[in-house]
């Protein structure tokens, strides 16, 4: 007998039947908040940035994996905004599992499709501004978008071009993936270059790039990188 005195069977199916209207009622809930929440999360990335902007068109909450994506995410440099130096197919921001089994809550974020396009006014724009990369808001920005702190990254399918106008060939890398872990230090603090650092990509459509190393992103007064 159940703990209501109820046939086993009518207690399995009970207890099925409240956990379908729960999820469903977790479902209801985060596609109410979506709209809200995909303003105050671009707004919040806006705030953190200096002379650029980034355009959300939506965002979508699964409450069951714990994880937020974001759609079609575009980046424009505001004083040459045409065209967009940054597009986004999908950026997702879930928990970190691994991290779990250090004691630590934080957050895994993979980046699906980046398509970034520079040219030589881009270029020449950063030079001219007296704030330095470093100090942008870059970091902040990225983390304004995750509930949690950020303690691995992971780049697919990236496409990345550079023109400095004619005649000079464009510079172009494809097929960038990235993939780097540990970013908080949580378990390897010790070390000078705590995170884990991966990345390949193919240059001019033949060439092969790899890099295979270790960095610190947190840094001052900027990140270092041994590969």
């Amino acid at each position: 007998m159940s703990p209501l005195g109820w046939p086993p069977r009518r207690w399995t199916l009970g207890a099925g039947v409240a956990l379908t209207v729960l999820v469903l009622l977790a479902l209801a809930a985060s596609a109410v908040i979506e709209e809200p929440l995909r303003r105050a999360i671009e707004a919040r990335v806006n705030a953190r940035l200096r002379g650029y902007t980034v355009g959300i068109e939506r965002l979508a909450v699964d409450p069951l994996s714990f994880s937020i994506d974001f759609d079609n995410v575009r980046l424009v440099q505001q004083a040459h905004p045409d065209p967009p130096v940054a597009r986004i197919h999908r950026l997702s921001a879930s928990v970190h599992w691994q991290a779990l089994l250090h004691g630590r809550l934080v957050a895994d974020v993979v980046v699906d499709g980046p398509v970034l396009r520079v040219n030589r006014r881009h270029v020449a724009r950063e030079a001219q501004d007296e704030v330095p990369v470093q100090q942008r808001g870059w970091p902040e920005a990225l983390q304004a978008m995750s509930p949690l702190k950020i303690n691995a990254l992971e780049v697919r399918g990236g496409y990345l071009t550079y023109a400095d106008g004619a005649p000079a060939r464009p510079l172009r890398l494809s097929q960038v993936a990235l993939s780097a872990t540990n970013l908080l230090n949580i378990h390897s603090r010790d070390r000078v270059y705590p995170a884990e650092l991966r990345a390949e990509a193919i240059v001019f459509g033949s060439g092969r790039l790899f890099i295979d190393g270790r960095a610190d992103f947190r840094a001052d007064p900027h990140p270092g990188v041994l590969a």
